[in-house]
């Protein structure tokens, strides 16, 4: 299960970045998954609340957002909602040419947490 790469991954880069922002703790992740990206949310919540054990980010959690799949076609630039069977051409012009343009992506959008006061 490649879910526990990816959340040791973002374990990663969420410490760098609450480091950097002096935020500590960090209390929820934000996190954006396209639905063809190939990660299974629920995979990847367990695999995070596994990894994170003995770590700074032990009890934070993590919120993921799907991301539906839009394509835009080459030839005509209609936009749609890209099917998930992977076989589709454009709904206006009935071209193959298409482009994913949503779907695919694994982001982090934003932490919660407290942010150390300089004082």
């Amino acid at each position: 299960m490649h879910e526990f790469s990816i959340a040791e991954s973002l374990i990663e880069i969420v410490q760098s970045v609450s480091e950097k922002e002096g935020m500590n703790p960090v209390e929820v992740v934000h996190l954006r998954i396209g639905r063809l990206s190939g990660i299974q949310a629920e995979a990847l919540l367990l695999a995070y609340q596994l990894v994170t054990q003995e770590t700074p980010l032990e009890g934070s959690r993590l919120e993921i957002q799907e991301v539906e799949p839009r394509a835009v076609c080459r030839d005509c630039g209609h936009e749609f909602d890209f099917p998930e069977d992977f076989f589709c051409c454009c709904p206006q012009c009935d071209s193959v040419r298409i482009d994913i343009k949503q779907g695919r992506e694994m982001v982090v959008d934003s932490l919660e947490g407290e942010v150390a006061n300089g004082d």
